[in-house]
């Protein structure tokens, strides 16, 4: 087992449209390593990022490694041992289950946990230009649908949000810069 003073579980927890994945990206690009979740889910549009696609029959072959674990929306959602071990500061976008989960599974990490809060209005604005950004010959049909489906999502959050556990909150309805600095800040606590 790996020295748990070694390995952190840094837990981004936010709801549909909170900037989890763009954060993500920020902190990937400053060579830190970052998980992404296993998921026999289709891509919602080419060239999506944030999960790493896999079918269904897939799934079964990570049993034994798997962390994490959730069933949502008609689809498996996982991360493995691996992609954390040994690899110091570990980024993970995680939900409210998983953070439950992951404090059961893990004991060779240290494990924080950052709800990224968010107006639903602005989230509403980012998931629905993520699906026309994906999306760019959308017809009046599809950008009905990709409304529907940003309401769905919405009312989803509503109710499997209600009980958040974490050990910070923070702020991102301004620039992601923001509060990318303000994460960075609680990175340079872990690293003393």
């Amino acid at each position: 087992m790996e020295n748990k003073a070694n390995d952190h579980i840094i837990g981004l927890i936010g709801k549909s449209g909170s900037g989890k994945t763009t954060i993500l990206q920020h902190f990937r690009e400053k060579g830190y390593n970052v998980i992404e979740s296993y998921t026999d889910r289709p891509k919602r549009f080419e060239n999506e990022r944030g999960h790493l696609f896999i079918s269904r029959e897939d799934v079964e072959k990570y049993k034994d490694e798997m962390i994490a674990y959730t069933f949502f929306d008609n689809h498996h959602y996982f991360a493995t041992r691996s992609q954390y071990r040994g690899k110091g500061i570990t980024f993970y976008t995680i939900d409210p289950v998983g953070v439950i989960a992951l404090e059961r599974e893990i004991t060779d990490a240290n494990l924080i946990f950052i709800y990224i809060e968010v107006d639903e209005s602005i989230r509403k604005e980012r998931i629905l230009n993520r699906h026309i950004k994906g999306n760019k010959n959308m017809d009046a049909t599809a950008l009905r649908k990709a409304q529907e489906e940003v309401e769905r999502r919405i009312k989803h959050d509503r109710e499997f949000f209600s009980t958040i556990k974490c050990h910070y909150v923070i702020d991102n309805n301004g620039s992601v810069e923001e509060t990318v600095k303000e994460i960075e800040k609680l990175i340079e606590t872990i690293e003393k």
